[in-house]
């Protein structure tokens, strides 16, 4: 588990299926590494370092849903509003149980609502 949002969680777990002629643990190690340094990246607002970070661990696994969730988030965070709901409808079509991009969707949808 790893630090998660400020919004509440203060864990995540990370699923990720990795061939077997893959060295895994230094495979989950740089994984993890990532995500640490994208989450303190777009905590202080280098939106840019933090999608490097992201794109990382996307060019091992593309279909890596939590990983397109961080990215979505981070486009969030830089109201980038139709980049954010893109690559979590990305998400979606990989994990549609994914109970934390339909709630960045409805929270999407909600602000422009209001808008």
């Amino acid at each position: 588990m790893i630090p998660s949002n400020r919004w509440g969680e203060s864990s995540k777990i990370i699923k990720i299926n990795l061939p077997p002629s893959v060295d895994q643990t230094t495979i989950a190690k740089k994984i993890i590494n990532y995500f640490f340094n994208a989450k303190k990246f777009a905590e202080i607002g280098q939106y840019d370092r933090a999608h490097t970070e992201i794109d990382k661990i996307l060019a091992i696994d593309s279909k890596f849903s939590q990983a397109l969730i961080m990215k979505a988030g981070i486009y969030f965070l830089q109201e980038k509003m139709e980049d954010a709901k893109r690559i979590y409808n990305e998400a979606l079509t990989l994990d549609p149980g994914s109970t934390d991009a339909i709630q960045m969707l409805e929270k999407i949808q909600n602000k422009s609502d209001t808008r």
